[in-house]
């Protein structure tokens, strides 16, 4: 028996929530994440994995906002990987399981046809956690500007060592055996 997948990702933009300026700075590029295109597989299943995110720039503005100098009594908060994982059963079943982020909207289709879609979260601070992964609680910046967390906005690097680990890259970082 042949077993083949499709691996395919397909790297975005990110609109400036800012807007832009006379035409220029109106989208930015994203980053592959650590875990983006990887692959696991298991006695039942096999699957893959979709991370990543803004530019760098963009995550620490983001961070800046949500993690530097927030008021008594709340929590800084810092932007996490936006990813999801597609696994399939490997006996050929029907079915498949995905495991998505609150972030942003999912429109699922099987063979052609939608037949599912996971709105976002209703706010984006929904997407953001104290030692989100990959970033961790890693500082970034100097003197004054530092934030006390997400590693300068770097996406691509392993997982800082004891950042949350989100349900789509578990069973890669976490391997059942």
């Amino acid at each position: 028996m042949i077993l083949r997948t499709l691996q395919l990702s397909v790297k975005g933009l990110t609109k400036n929530p800012c807007g832009s300026l006379a035409g220029f700075a109106d989208i930015f590029d994203t980053q592959q994440g650590y875990a983006d295109m990887k692959t696991f597989s298991q006695t039942e299943n096999f699957g893959q994995i979709s991370d990543g995110s803004p530019d760098a720039a963009a995550i620490r503005a983001f961070n800046m906002l949500t993690g530097k100098d927030v008021p008594a009594g709340m929590t800084a908060k810092f932007w996490e990987n936006v990813g999801s994982q597609i696994s399939f059963p490997v006996a050929f079943g029907q079915g498949g399981k995905w495991v998505l982020q609150p972030y942003p909207t999912f429109f699922i289709f099987r063979n052609g046809e939608l037949v599912d879609i996971r709105k976002q979260a209703a706010a984006p601070i929904d997407h953001f956690y104290p030692n989100p992964y990959p970033f961790g609680n890693v500082p970034c910046g100097l003197l004054e500007l530092v934030t006390p967390g997400g590693r300068c906005g770097d996406a691509q690097s392993p997982p800082a060592p004891g950042s949350r680990v989100p349900p789509y890259v578990e069973e890669l970082l976490h391997p059942i055996p």
